[in-house]
């Protein structure tokens, strides 16, 4: 049987959370709580309109009402080094997955932050350049399978409520698992998961029968 599992990154495979407290830090420390406001504000009504984060265009939105600020507010954010937020097994999971299927980054994001996110995390690498990339994956999901056909699928993801949408297309076909880490750890959809664990770290013992 081929197997594809379908990982998603912010809070599952890297700690999101943390890395947005790593920016927060930095701009309040280089530029004040003044700018630091107004790029939480950018961020979180781009993240409304858009109903996906865009940092670029959070940033876009900074120098429009904001022009004193100078590019180096920029390059906290585009600069971020990703590789220090992953959580410490994630990488080791996913080789685990090589060994038993094809393990596939699929996230949530726009399309030029979120890439570089990823490479610069070391994800992309450990899944052989495997990624795509949506504004909501679980809308997408004819195209998920044309790229990647496979007799089963099992998906991992921070978010219950992404979870049961997908079983609920797909039903048999995968087997969904709860990563209860960051945010959303209790996030309690009305259709439960297959499986949850506590963290990504839990995942490994779990894999055999998960491809079956």
């Amino acid at each position: 049987m081929t197997v594809a599992f379908l990982l998603d990154v912010d809070n599952t495979l890297l700690d999101n959370d943390a890395a947005k407290r790593e920016i927060d830090a930095r701009i309040l420390r280089s530029f004040g709580e003044r700018v630091r406001a107004t790029f939480w504000d950018m961020y979180q009504r781009t993240r409304s309109e858009r109903g996906v984060i865009d940092y670029p265009a959070a940033l876009a939105r900074l120098h429009a009402v904001m022009p004193e600020v100078p590019d180096e507010l920029d390059a906290i954010v585009w600069e971020l080094p990703y590789d220090r937020f992953v959580y410490p097994a994630s990488l080791s999971v996913i080789a685990a997955m090589r060994g038993i299927g094809r393990p596939i980054v699929v996230s949530d994001g726009d399309t030029v932050y979120q890439p570089l996110k990823i490479a610069r995390a070391g994800i992309g690498g450990a899944v052989g350049g495997r990624v795509l990339i949506f504004t909501h994956k679980e809308e997408h999901l004819r195209e998920i399978r044309e790229a990647y056909p496979a007799e089963r699928y099992v998906m991992v993801d921070d978010k219950a409520t992404i979870l049961a949408r997908v079983k609920g297309e797909w039903g048999d076909l995968v087997v969904t698992v709860h990563v209860r880490q960051g945010h959303y750890a209790d996030d309690r959809p009305p259709r439960p998961p297959d499986v949850c664990v506590a963290s990504i770290a839990d995942l490994p013992a779990a894999l055999p029968s998960l491809a079956r």
